[in-house]
């Protein structure tokens, strides 16, 4: 971690997935332009502000994750969120928590269907964890109602399940679920 010219925290992405070993990624623009083939389209992992929020809603409610201010849901603060832009639009968004100086959680994670299997879900993932383990954050909590999800988060990025859930108090991610399996992941451990 570091200090850029302009006054900027840098920092190092340290899942090697879809970054390049070493390259220094600005904390306010992680450009995660990975594009070879220039049928691909250009993807650019940032942090959002306000004019990106109604198509932030857009995407949750592909989820169903747009009801914030709700039970499930009270606050998702844009300064604590990456986006996804592909060719300049809004695709995907990943929130977190730092509870403290060494745990945190992620929160919401969605892609709109029409950018899924461009590893957006992945990249988004990528840059919450590593801004969170630039912060001095040792554990990672979350939740989620997605057996798929859950067994993403276990094989590429070491979470493990707590053996406890939490039921559900709203309408909120999979409707037929109706509890959230609690994970943890120890950077230590990866």
């Amino acid at each position: 971690i570091g200090l850029s010219a302009s006054g900027v925290d840098t920092l190092i992405l340290i899942f090697p997935y879809h970054c390049q070993r070493g390259r220094t990624y600005n904390r306010e623009t992680l450009m995660m332009d990975y594009s070879r083939d220039p049928e691909t389209p250009s993807i650019k992992i940032t942090r959002p502000d306000a004019s990106d929020w109604p198509a932030i809603l857009t995407v949750l409610e592909s989820a169903n994750f747009h009801h914030i201010g709700g039970p499930e849901m009270k606050t998702f603060p844009l300064e604590d969120c990456f986006i996804a832009l592909v060719r300049g639009e809004v695709k995907g968004v990943s929130g977190y928590r730092i509870l403290s100086d060494r745990v945190a959680k992620t929160t919401l994670l969605a892609v709109a269907p029409s950018a899924r299997q461009l590893g957006l879900g992945s990249r988004l993932q990528d840059a919450r964890l590593a801004y969170m383990r630039s912060k001095g954050v040792q554990t990672v909590h979350t939740n989620t109602d997605d057996p798929k999800v859950i067994a993403w988060l276990e094989r590429r990025y070491g979470f493990r399940r707590t053996g406890r859930t939490i039921p559900k108090v709203a309408d909120f991610g999979d409707p037929a679920t109706k509890e959230w399996t609690c994970m943890r992941m120890d950077f230590e451990d990866n």
